[in-house]
């Protein structure tokens, strides 16, 4: 009575886990196919919609091995491990993926996938060795990528904020149980066990879960590029005196004039806000997204490639030391501009600039 109790909990809990990899197969294939994003993210939902593609043709075996294999075929199947394959495949996809846009993202040289792909043709030739110890090798390999993989993690978190920067850290706990099923997973797989423990099954269902939950609502995975889409900051008087810009691009003498002409067009618009009372936060203009952004004493104006949560932070942020330093001063400013020269340092740790150059600052 109790066997069968446990049998079918075993099933239960496999059968959730199949239902809930293909709901995240189909949302991450819908969040692949979905228009205007950058390369970088492309690849994340990519590599996660493969992943759990492999992960539910494992619990698919899994379940329905006994049913729609012979015992010949059964001890074929233990005998090279296929789910264990198919785990490992899926993990070493996501992981790989996931790296390969860290280290674009992060600007370094791709060392560690490279390392990552000699270790993943390590794991799958020690699957066809019979040598001792094998568990203790298997824990070597993985160790140095969990913990590389974390890092990697922690320095992508550190680039965002507010609501990206939740669902990662949930994604990080995601990720860490997933870790420590696959180390059970591997130890009953080289054991020759024909039953995966109950309670893995149930810790790979719910890292599974906290993973793809993560991961998928994210808002944007271009927040982690963030400084790549900010072209161009004003700080203007509500009057539309400038006070102070910064260009995050190099640009070109002809880049001059466009950029003055933007700088007009934003004058304007500021006019047309203060006669109507209009309370604008961002407007489309061409190909760019206007971002306003207003303390007591002068409006914050960034021009990027899309609207970011991160840059509306950091202009806050930067509205709100300006004010410590400069509001006073600005209720009996007389007009003399070379008074805010200060703030390409405020700029440059806010917007986390290596350098400012002459040529960027006016």
């Amino acid at each position: 009575m109790v066997v069968d109790i446990i049998t079918n909990l075993h099933i239960v809990i496999s059968s959730i886990q199949l239902t809930v990899t293909l709901l995240f197969v189909f949302l991450f294939y819908n969040e692949w196919r979905k228009q205007k994003r950058t390369k970088n993210e492309q690849y994340i939902p990519l590599a996660l919609m493969i992943g759990y593609l492999l992960l539910s043709i494992g619990f698919f075996m899994l379940i329905n091995s006994n049913y729609l294999f012979g015992s010949l075929y059964l001890d074929l199947l233990l005998e090279i491990g296929t789910y264990f394959n198919l785990m490992l495949g899926a993990c070493i996809v996501v992981i790989g993926i996931f790296v390969f846009v860290a280290e674009r993202i992060l600007k370094i040289k791709h060392y560690f996938m490279i390392y990552l792909l000699a270790i993943g043709i390590a794991f799958f030739l020690l699957i066809s060795l019979d040598i001792p110890y094998k568990f203790i090798i298997y824990i070597i390999l993985v160790s140095p990528i969990s913990i590389l993989v974390f890092l990697f993690r922690f320095r992508l978190i550190k680039r965002t904020s507010g609501k990206i920067r939740q669902k990662m850290s949930i994604a990080v706990i995601g990720y860490t149980g997933a870790i420590i099923s696959v180390l059970f997973i591997i130890q009953v797989i080289l054991e020759k066990n024909p039953v995966i423990p109950l309670e893995t099954k149930i810790l790979t269902l719910i890292s599974s879960i906290i993973f793809g939950y993560g991961f998928y609502t994210i808002p944007s995975f271009s927040e982690f590029d963030w400084e790549t889409k900010i072209r161009h900051l004003y700080l203007l008087t509500p009057e539309g005196i400038c006070l102070f810009q910064h260009s995050f691009k190099a640009r070109s003498i002809r880049d001059d004039d466009l950029f003055g002409g933007s700088l007009m067009a934003i004058q304007n618009i500021l006019k047309d806000m203060m006669q109507s009372d209009k309370n604008l936060s961002v407007i489309d203009h061409q190909d760019a997204k206007i971002i306003f952004k207003q303390s007591k004493s002068i409006i914050a104006i960034m021009v990027a490639d899309q609207e970011l949560y991160i840059v509306d932070r950091k202009l806050e942020q930067l509205l709100n030391e300006f004010e410590l330093s400069f509001g006073e001063m600005m209720k009996d400013w007389s007009g003399n501009v070379s008074l805010f020269q200060s703030l390409k340092y405020n700029v440059s740790k806010i917007f986390e600039l290596k350098e400012t150059t002459p040529a960027q600052i006016k």
